[in-house]
């Protein structure tokens, strides 16, 4: 299956660069490139994308402004932030809006490539340096204790979660209140022993929780 991609970055020759290694990859189709947020915007409703690889820090219209726009328009588009800043509130921020994955710019095409395919799986990929700013394992219990120890309701609301999915919408795809979903969230992140929605997600994603 070809996946379609659209690149984000407001420099020329990483927005070149960019494309001209993705478009190596035969499984990937590059459908648009975009130097700024309302191009970007522009071009996914009109293309339609399945993947949006997007810099965060541009001017005019940031990243955290494309993603949650992208979320209104296109809730099923993955996006995947690719960029040089690695401090942890931006990295929460980007997750808790709904990013399938925080890369830094020195990761190799394959990593990328990986990452692109992984975030259609619901999966989050994290650069190692940020994976390891944002500990990753907030417990160490294994996978089957943890799946033991949720209920099916609290697995669908991680799987949403993962998803990149607001309370708002977990509550509307599950058919019960916000208070419901806030009230599992607790329970979950309890049980799992995370002390955030954000490093719940990344270590649901990365463990297989989710699945």
């Amino acid at each position: 299956m070809t996946i379609n991609v659209l690149i984000v970055d407001d420099h020329s020759v990483v927005l070149q660069g960019l494309k001209n290694l993705l478009s190596l990859d035969e499984g990937l189709e590059i459908i648009g490139a975009a130097s700024n947020g309302e191009e970007a915007l522009q071009l996914a409703q009109e293309r339609q994308p399945q993947v949006v690889l997007l810099d965060l820090l541009m001017p005019q219209m940031d990243g955290f402004a494309v993603i949650t726009r992208l979320k209104q328009m296109l809730p099923d588009t993955k996006v995947l932030i690719l960029t040089s800043a690695q401090e942890e509130n931006l990295v929460a921020r980007a997750l808790d809006l709904g990013a399938s994955g925080y890369l830094l710019k020195n990761m190799e095409a394959d990593q990328i490539q990986k990452a692109i395919r992984a975030s259609l799986l619901d999966k989050i990929t994290l650069s190692p340096e940020v994976a390891e700013i944002m500990h990753t394992r907030p417990v160490a219990r294994d996978n089957s204790y943890a799946r033991e120890a949720l209920t099916n309701r609290e697995k669908e609301i991680l799987s949403q979660l993962v998803q990149g999915k607001a309370n708002k919408q977990i509550a509307h795809t599950l058919g019960v209140s916000e208070g419901t979903v806030k009230s599992h969230l607790s329970s979950i992140m309890a049980k799992l022993g995370a002390q955030s929605r954000t490093q719940l997600a990344i270590y649901a994603s990365q463990s297989g929780l989710n699945s």
